[in-house]
Protein backbone atom coordinates (compact mmCIF):
# COMPACT_ATOMS: atom_id res chain seq x y z
CA UNK A 1 0.00 0.00 0.00
CA UNK A 2 2.81 2.56 0.25
CA UNK A 3 4.61 1.25 -3.01
CA UNK A 4 3.12 4.87 -4.89
CA UNK A 5 5.28 6.39 -2.12
CA UNK A 6 8.47 5.25 -4.78
CA UNK A 7 9.58 7.65 -7.34
CA UNK A 8 11.22 7.61 -10.37
CA UNK A 9 13.91 9.66 -8.08
CA UNK A 10 14.28 7.21 -5.58
CA UNK A 11 13.84 4.30 -8.30
CA UNK A 12 17.34 6.15 -9.96
CA UNK A 13 18.65 6.39 -6.71
CA UNK A 14 18.53 2.79 -5.87
CA UNK A 15 19.56 1.99 -9.02
CA UNK A 16 22.68 4.30 -9.03
CA UNK A 17 23.82 2.86 -5.56
CA UNK A 18 23.18 -0.77 -6.74
CA UNK A 19 25.47 -0.29 -10.04
CA UNK A 20 28.71 0.79 -7.45
CA UNK A 21 28.57 -2.16 -5.33
CA UNK A 22 27.47 -5.39 -8.09
CA UNK A 23 29.08 -5.76 -11.74
CA UNK A 24 25.33 -6.66 -12.39
CA UNK A 25 21.97 -5.16 -11.51
CA UNK A 26 18.79 -7.32 -12.12
CA UNK A 27 15.38 -5.92 -12.06
CA UNK A 28 12.43 -8.01 -12.70
CA UNK A 29 9.70 -5.39 -14.08
CA UNK A 30 6.13 -5.78 -14.23
CA UNK A 31 3.88 -5.26 -17.48
CA UNK A 32 2.72 -1.89 -16.53
CA UNK A 33 5.18 1.07 -18.22
CA UNK A 34 4.77 3.69 -15.27
CA UNK A 35 7.46 6.32 -14.38
CA UNK A 36 9.26 4.16 -12.04
CA UNK A 37 8.90 0.89 -14.61
CA UNK A 38 10.33 3.46 -17.65
CA UNK A 39 13.37 4.77 -15.34
CA UNK A 40 14.32 1.64 -14.75
CA UNK A 41 14.31 0.30 -18.55
CA UNK A 42 16.16 3.86 -19.34
CA UNK A 43 18.85 3.04 -17.13
CA UNK A 44 19.30 -1.01 -17.93
CA UNK A 45 22.16 -1.49 -20.31
CA UNK A 46 20.26 -4.25 -21.49
CA UNK A 47 16.90 -5.92 -20.97
CA UNK A 48 15.56 -9.29 -21.42
CA UNK A 49 11.87 -9.53 -23.00
CA UNK A 50 10.19 -12.77 -21.78
CA UNK A 51 7.71 -13.40 -23.35
CA UNK A 52 5.48 -16.52 -23.95
CA UNK A 53 4.22 -18.63 -26.61
CA UNK A 54 0.52 -17.22 -25.86
CA UNK A 55 -1.66 -14.40 -27.81
CA UNK A 56 -1.42 -11.92 -24.72
CA UNK A 57 2.35 -12.19 -23.89
CA UNK A 58 2.47 -11.86 -27.83
CA UNK A 59 0.52 -8.26 -28.08
CA UNK A 60 2.60 -7.18 -24.90
CA UNK A 61 5.91 -7.90 -26.49
CA UNK A 62 4.60 -6.23 -30.06
CA UNK A 63 3.75 -3.08 -27.72
CA UNK A 64 6.80 -3.25 -25.83
CA UNK A 65 9.08 -3.60 -29.45
CA UNK A 66 6.74 -0.42 -30.49
CA UNK A 67 7.76 1.95 -27.07
CA UNK A 68 11.05 1.00 -27.55
CA UNK A 69 11.09 2.33 -31.16
CA UNK A 70 9.31 5.73 -29.93
CA UNK A 71 11.52 6.33 -27.21
CA UNK A 72 14.19 5.41 -29.64
CA UNK A 73 15.96 2.76 -27.58
CA UNK A 74 18.97 0.99 -28.57
CA UNK A 75 17.33 -2.42 -29.83
CA UNK A 76 20.67 -4.31 -29.98
CA UNK A 77 20.40 -4.25 -26.16
CA UNK A 78 16.96 -5.98 -25.79
CA UNK A 79 17.21 -9.42 -26.18
CA UNK A 80 14.43 -11.78 -26.60
CA UNK A 81 13.53 -14.19 -24.15
CA UNK A 82 10.85 -17.02 -24.95
CA UNK A 83 9.28 -18.53 -21.73
CA UNK A 84 7.73 -22.45 -22.33
CA UNK A 85 8.74 -22.24 -26.01
CA UNK A 86 7.74 -25.99 -25.72
CA UNK A 87 4.07 -25.58 -24.67
CA UNK A 88 2.62 -26.94 -27.73
CA UNK A 89 -0.16 -24.53 -27.87
CA UNK A 90 -0.17 -23.32 -31.35
CA UNK A 91 2.86 -20.15 -31.43
CA UNK A 92 5.98 -21.89 -32.61
CA UNK A 93 9.14 -19.68 -31.71
CA UNK A 94 9.39 -19.13 -35.69
CA UNK A 95 6.06 -17.47 -36.13
CA UNK A 96 7.13 -15.04 -33.14
CA UNK A 97 10.02 -14.12 -34.72
CA UNK A 98 8.75 -13.35 -37.89
CA UNK A 99 5.47 -11.46 -35.99
CA UNK A 100 7.98 -9.62 -33.88
CA UNK A 101 10.69 -9.19 -36.49
CA UNK A 102 13.07 -10.70 -33.49
CA UNK A 103 15.24 -13.33 -33.14
CA UNK A 104 14.60 -15.36 -30.35
CA UNK A 105 18.10 -15.10 -28.59
CA UNK A 106 16.90 -17.32 -25.29
CA UNK A 107 14.34 -20.40 -24.89
CA UNK A 108 13.27 -21.73 -21.80
CA UNK A 109 11.17 -25.12 -21.49
CA UNK A 110 8.22 -25.54 -19.52
CA UNK A 111 10.14 -26.72 -16.53
CA UNK A 112 7.27 -29.42 -15.45
CA UNK A 113 7.22 -30.74 -11.91
CA UNK A 114 10.34 -30.76 -10.61
CA UNK A 115 10.30 -27.24 -11.02
CA UNK A 116 7.02 -26.71 -8.97
CA UNK A 117 8.26 -28.85 -6.33
CA UNK A 118 11.40 -27.02 -6.23
CA UNK A 119 9.06 -23.69 -5.57
CA UNK A 120 6.79 -25.32 -3.21
CA UNK A 121 9.92 -26.66 -1.28
CA UNK A 122 11.97 -23.02 -1.86
CA UNK A 123 14.77 -25.17 -2.90
CA UNK A 124 16.30 -23.62 -6.06
CA UNK A 125 16.11 -25.76 -9.09
CA UNK A 126 20.08 -25.71 -9.70
CA UNK A 127 20.43 -26.94 -5.96
CA UNK A 128 18.41 -30.28 -6.81
CA UNK A 129 18.51 -31.07 -10.06
CA UNK A 130 21.25 -29.30 -11.90
CA UNK A 131 20.97 -31.32 -14.74
CA UNK A 132 17.28 -30.11 -15.78
CA UNK A 133 16.96 -28.87 -18.98
CA UNK A 134 15.41 -25.36 -17.56
CA UNK A 135 19.01 -25.05 -15.77
CA UNK A 136 21.15 -25.83 -18.80
CA UNK A 137 18.83 -22.63 -20.23
CA UNK A 138 18.86 -20.63 -17.50
CA UNK A 139 22.65 -20.95 -17.65
CA UNK A 140 23.22 -19.73 -20.89
CA UNK A 141 20.95 -16.78 -20.41
CA UNK A 142 23.66 -16.18 -17.71
CA UNK A 143 26.59 -16.63 -19.95
CA UNK A 144 24.84 -14.42 -22.83
CA UNK A 145 24.53 -11.34 -20.47
CA UNK A 146 27.83 -11.68 -19.05
CA UNK A 147 29.40 -11.84 -22.68
CA UNK A 148 26.80 -8.69 -23.62
CA UNK A 149 27.84 -6.96 -20.62
CA UNK A 150 31.93 -6.87 -21.20
CA UNK A 151 31.24 -6.72 -24.73
CA UNK A 152 32.53 -3.30 -26.40
CA UNK A 153 29.15 -1.41 -27.63
CA UNK A 154 29.78 -1.68 -31.18
CA UNK A 155 30.32 -5.50 -30.87
CA UNK A 156 27.04 -6.16 -29.48
CA UNK A 157 24.70 -8.06 -32.11
CA UNK A 158 21.44 -6.69 -32.55
CA UNK A 159 18.69 -9.09 -31.89
CA UNK A 160 7.34 -8.68 -18.06
CA UNK A 161 5.89 -9.02 -20.86
CA UNK A 162 4.35 -12.05 -19.81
Amino acid sequence: EEAELVTVKHVRSILELLSLSYDFVIVDCGTSYDDRTLAVLEYADQVLLVTTPEMGSVENSVLFFELAAKLEWPLDKIHLVLNRYNANVGIEPKDLERNLRRRVEFRLPSGGQPVAKSLNRGVPLILDKADHPLVRDVMKIVEGVSRFAYAAPDSLAAGDSR
